[in-house]
């Protein structure tokens, strides 16, 4: 979403979907939670940035700069972050949770922690936004956040045709829910 344009747009509650998640690796017992963010030109980062600290003074977790970490969405990303994250902190210093902005990005964490015999979710528990079918097919599978993107799709849809009937109709911007879905990478401590 572009700031100061006037279009209708679809898309999910960022906020929500990455608090809630946030607190789901919290109520689990996990306080150290590693976040794995995108750069700053992306538009959902600021969105999950506030919500990643709202969690933790929700919860009196100190933040720590440390435990933030810029970088890519793709499964190659997540692997070379997660690679640093060892070299920075070894077990047992290694933070309790990994919270990831997608699931590529998860998978390609989960695999090095695999690697080094890290144990998901005994060790480390993994969660990440923007989750699709992909976050179910690993084992052990990510919890995730999942966008309604039929929905989404369906109403983008319907704004559009409105619009193409009535070009002075004016602009919406429909904020949906997204759904989370708790698997097997994240349990209580």
């Amino acid at each position: 979403i572009v700031p100061g344009l006037d279009c209708s747009s679809v898309r999910s509650d960022e906020y929500k979907s990455a608090f809630f998640l946030m607190e789901h690796l919290i109520y689990d017992g996990r306080k150290r939670i590693l976040y794995m963010t995108n750069p700053d030109y992306i538009s959902t980062t600021a969105e999950r940035m506030r919500a990643y600290h709202d969690t933790l003074n929700k919860h009196h977790i100190s933040f720590e700069n440390s435990l933030v970490v810029v970088t890519g969405p793709n499964e190659e990303d997540g692997a070379a972050t997660m690679e640093n994250i060892l070299a920075t902190y070894p077990p047992p210093e290694l933070p309790d949770a990994l919270f990831c902005v997608t699931d590529l990005q998860a998978v390609g964490a989960k695999k090095v922690l695999e690697k080094h015999g890290i144990s998901v979710p005994e060790t480390i528990s993994i969660a990440c936004m923007s989750g699709t079918r992909m976050a179910a097919l690993v084992s052990p599978a990510i919890t995730a956040v999942e966008r309604p993107m039929k929905k989404m799709a369906e109403e983008a849809v319907r704004l559009l045709l409105t619009k193409i009937e009535d070009n002075s109709a004016p602009s919406e911007r429909i904020v949906l829910p997204a759904e989370m879905f708790i698997r097997n990478s994240t349990k209580k401590k």
